[in-house]
C-alpha cells in the first residue's frame, strides 16, 4: 500500500544515475505507514548527496496523533545540513 522505493532504470531495466546523482530512493515507515526516512542512492547502491541540493537522507518525527513534528535534511555522512 505505501512506496517503499524509486528506481530509475535504463530500457533494458538497469539502473542509472539521473543528472542530479540519483539512481534509487528507498523509504523507510513506522508500524502506523508514516514515512521516517528516505535514503538516496547512486546506480551502486552507495548512499549519495544530491548534486543539487546535498542531500542524501531526509529523517521524519511526528507527533502522537500523526502530524509532522520536523524533518532533518542529512547528507551522506549522516550530519545535518543548514537550512
Amino acid at each position: 500500500m505505501y512506496l517503499i522505493e524509486k528506481k530509475y532504470v535504463d530500457t533494458k531495466g538497469n539502473l542509472v544515475n539521473l543528472p542530479y546523482g540519483v539512481a534509487s530512493v528507498k523509504y523507510k515507515r513506522d508500524e502506523r505507514g508514516l514515512l521516517i526516512e528516505q535514503v538516496i542512492f547512486d546506480k551502486n547502491g552507495v548512499v549519495v548527496n544530491e548534486n543539487d541540493t546535498g542531500v542524501a537522507i531526509i529523517t521524519y518525527q511526528y507527533e502522537d496523533n500523526g502530524k509532522l513534528l520536523k524533518s532533518t535534511k542529512l547528507n551522506s555522512k549522516r550530519e545535518p545540513l543548514k537550512e
